[in-house]
């Protein structure tokens, strides 16, 4: 299994034909004539493509071998290691709708919407960078509660923020739980689950 891990970060890298005979070579020399027993893994699926037309001025495709070797991006790497399906960003919104319901009933979809996106980033955010969710929520919550007490009677629209904010930890925990039962979830949640675990992936 082989990371390139540097491998077309900008876009003048793409047109940088001595890059990817580096790759190839550098692959050809270390493994030999074959690398069909070996998986490249690659930024983005871009990459995969360039990088295998890249492969085949060493290892040209045959009849009885037309795949030179296996080349899969980070994301879908990650996603086969954990058995979480990357969802679409309209199923964890509703998913996170659904939820948020629970706690207020009257919320409506399209008043939903945008906060809902909003918290999908913050989500993908927190467990990208593997932030502690808990504390996290805690002193947002605490500096929420600080700004409310400065501030006059609330209006309506002030309320509802701070309904979303009031339940923000109880949404994220029930969120994650229910998209793990149904083996899916956003790349930082399905990122974060690999990183804590390595030695449950890979031990």
């Amino acid at each position: 299994m082989v990371y390139l891990q540097n491998l077309y970060q900008n876009k003048s890298m793409l047109s940088t034909p001595t890059f990817l005979d580096r790759s190839a070579e550098y692959l050809h020399k270390k493994y030999g004539t074959s690398i069909d027993n070996i998986c490249l893994i690659v930024p983005n699926r871009r990459n995969g493509v360039v990088l295998e037309m890249a492969l085949e001025k060493y290892y040209p495709p045959t009849k009885k071998n037309s795949k030179i070797c296996e080349i899969i991006d980070i994301e879908n790497f990650i996603s086969e290691t954990v058995g979480w399906k990357a969802a679409s960003p309209v199923v964890l919104l509703l998913e996170l709708f659904e939820i948020f319901k629970e706690f207020e009933t009257n919320t409506k979809l399209e008043k939903f919407t945008g906060w809902g996106h909003i918290l999908l980033k913050d989500f993908d955010l927190i467990d990208r960078n593997l932030v502690d969710a808990e504390n996290l929520f805690e002193n947002l919550q605490q500096l929420k509660d600080l700004d409310n007490w400065k501030l006059a009677e609330p209006t309506t629209k002030m309320k509802d923020y701070y309904k979303l904010w009031d339940n923000l930890s109880k949404t994220y925990h029930i969120f994650l739980e229910n998209l793990k039962k149904d083996n899916i979830g956003y790349s930082g949640m399905i990122y974060r689950e690999l990183a804590e675990n390595l030695e449950k992936y890979f031990g």
